[in-house]
């Protein structure tokens, strides 16, 4: 009875799960037909750190590198993040594969803060007074 008791007590760890399965798919189909939007956008006006990155992939892939890196620089940065996280996960360097998801955010962070200080208000990251924030005010 306690062997009974301590199998049902075991996590799924598994990630492609059908709930996982099912959400990525979702999204995938709203960001590929082009009815997905950024909450963060549309609540306080402002591009969030990752705005404007699936546009930035459809125009590298195109080969419009330059608008690429206008919209979102990080397009060339994040792959080679996400390459690397993924070769030491599975190489089972879990701690080593943690920090580069922290130095992702910390990028992120960093060229965000940048983007409100320096950019903001120029195409295309340009705040939205229809956002809810504005109409709260």
């Amino acid at each position: 009875m306690k062997k009974l008791f301590k199998q049902t007590k075991q996590k799924d760890k598994t990630f492609l799960n059908p709930i996982t399965i099912g959400v990525l798919g979702i999204l995938g189909f709203l960001i590929l037909s082009g009815h997905w939007f950024c909450p963060f956008y549309h609540l306080f006006g402002i591009p969030c750190p990752g705005c404007f990155l699936t546009r930035a992939l459809f125009l590298l892939v195109r080969g419009d590198f330059a608008l690429a890196w206008q919209y979102n620089a990080l397009i060339y940065v994040l792959p080679f993040l996400a390459i690397v996280w993924v070769i030491l996960y599975f190489k089972n360097y879990k701690k080593l594969a943690l920090k580069i998801i922290y130095l992702a955010i910390v990028i992120m962070t960093i060229y965000w803060l940048y983007r409100i200080l320096f950019v903001l208000g120029s195409f295309p990251f340009v705040i939205d007074y229809s956002a809810l924030i504005f109409r709260i005010m």
